[in-house]
């Protein structure tokens, strides 16, 4: 069993510090057992230095706080905590404060589980589109490949075939050492994670050494969080500044993705993947792009050889995609013709893009797009697939960023032929005023619907579609749940409308 000693090395000077057993970390008082070590640190609206009391009840061995000191070894031993004992004693519970504790917790949780990323070969994906699409592709084909390889982001965590749904894209700093341990006792050795700008601006993955890194572009989103595109690109940087990198693998038709390909050439190998041809040694480039009805090609030049894409999956961003996934397999040491005989057997991504079809109706299209930019990218692949009208069903979040539900709105409305505004996951906003900011973006009310329920309007959108047309239900995805105050109720789009066209069958 570790000792608070051992957790606290290469944090702050551990003379001083009591050699106290420690069998378990957390975050929440609420959930502290005896002998573990809670961690009361400074949140975003909460101090956990409140709930110290709570926790001590609950068992706690020993607490680590914020203090105001700003040196790393500047460390305080407060007075310690009395807790009364059954035996009518009482025994003192080591209370220590750390300057910017939340930047120590997932090293202190590292040192707990051993440093099970140090076995491992980690891979980040980064990025306001495409995390999701290219972790689980390159999971996918690292398991065809027969490599043992493990997930974590916002589909859950695990293997694809036996993922475990996580409510965050990127869990807590403590959960994620966990997870990784967990991993590395079920030999796992190659881990892909999603890497979201929010885990990055609070320190989630400190503890982890992360080697490839993949960063896929950056678009309009969560500024209700950032604020700033300048502040919400600087989060997102910070997975390049970690000093466990070696590879850096950039989109070169993102400005942000070229500028930092160029910017990080003299800390790592660099790698940069594009849709437009390039003569670069370090750069894999599609042409002659064909999309299909059933798929996409294209020919592929690359620092290890060219030859033929075919996939099976929709639009040129997923050739965007891919080649992302090529240059993380090719920097593994796969040669360039097995990992192209692999590319047309991986399967679509639960939620995005995913596809149901049934005679004579209308093809459905499922996908995650609850960004201005991937909204566009869908309506715009779908488009060159249509033959029919294209309908557009999407809402917007609540309590989230305000500002891109009009660009959202203008995007549906030039880029499809009828748009049905919908409820997303609300949280604790007014569902109508989600609406209405929404229409505020729009200049064609003839071409909108309004149906806040949103199994309705999936049905209604069905019942009015002909069987040459193509419906995009944007937003939800994979997700099986929608937010309403502070519930996760059940529903899934994709439930929604396999049980749509069964009762219509």
């Amino acid at each position: 069993m570790p000792t608070l000693k051992s957790l606290l090395q290469n944090i702050i000077e551990i003379d001083s510090i009591p050699d106290v057993n420690i069998s378990g970390l957390t975050l929440d008082s609420r959930k502290v057992k005896s002998g573990d070590l809670f961690f009361a640190y400074l949140g975003e609206t909460l101090d956990g230095k409140q709930f110290i009391d709570q926790a001590i009840a609950n068992g706690a061995a020993a607490i680590l706080c914020d203090t105001t000191k700003q040196s790393a070894k500047d460390f305080e031993i407060l007075d310690p905590a009395v807790k009364p004992r059954d035996d009518g004693q009482k025994s003192s519970i080591p209370i220590i404060a750390i300057p910017n504790l939340i930047e120590k917790i997932g090293v202190i949780a590292a040192n707990f589980y051993d440093n099970p990323s140090r076995e491992m070969l980690v891979i980040g994906i980064t990025g306001t589109n495409g995390k999701t699409s290219i972790s689980y592709l390159l999971t996918s084909a690292l398991q065809k490949l027969r490599r043992k390889v493990g997930l974590i982001g916002t589909l859950g965590y695990g293997t694809t075939s036996a993922l475990t749904p996580s409510i965050y894209t990127s869990p807590n700093p403590i959960m994620l050492q966990r997870i990784l341990h967990d991993f590395k006792q079920q030999n796992i050795d190659t881990v892909v994670m999603e890497v979201s700008s929010h885990s990055l601006d609070q320190k989630r993955f400190s503890g982890i050494e992360i080697k490839f890194a993949t960063f896929t572009n950056l678009t309009h989103d969560h500024l209700d969080y950032h604020k700033t595109m300048q502040e919400y690109a600087k989060a997102k940087q910070q997975l390049f500044t970690m000093p466990s990198i070696k590879h850096g693998i950039f989109n070169l038709d993102d400005p942000i993705g070229l500028n930092w390909f160029k910017q990080f050439k003299n800390n790592f190998e660099v790698f940069g993947y594009t849709l437009k041809l390039n003569s670069d040694k370090n750069i894999i480039a599609a042409k002659n792009i064909q999309t299909h009805p059933h798929g996409i090609c294209a020919d592929i030049i690359s620092p290890w050889g060219e030859g033929e894409l075919k996939s099976i999956l929709l639009g040129r961003f997923n050739i965007s995609n891919l080649l992302a996934v090529i240059t993380n397999l090719c920097l593994l040491g796969y040669d360039l013709n097995k990992v192209l005989s692999v590319i047309p057997t991986l399967q679509p991504v639960p939620g995005r893009m995913q596809i149901f079809s049934v005679e004579n109706k209308p093809l459905i299209v499922i996908d995650f797009s609850h960004t201005p930019d991937a909204l566009q990218h869908a309506l715009q692949t779908l488009r060159e697939h249509c033959r029919g009208k294209l309908f557009c069903v999407f809402g917007c979040g609540g309590d989230r960023d305000r500002d891109k539900r009009p660009k959202m709105a203008k995007i549906a409305e030039q880029l499809s032929d009828q748009v049905i505004v919908t409820n997303d996951n609300v949280r604790f906003e007014n569902p109508q005023q989600i609406a209405n900011d929404i229409l505020t973006g729009l200049t064609k009310p003839d071409k909108i619907l309004v149906e806040l329920d949103r199994t309705k309007a999936i049905a209604l959108t069905i019942q009015k579609a002909c069987p040459q047309d193509i419906i995009l239900l944007a937003g939800k995805g994979h997700e099986p749940y929608q937010i309403i105050g502070d519930k996760r109720l059940p529903y899934s789009d994709i439930e929604t409308v396999k049980k749509t066209f069964a009762e219509h069958d």
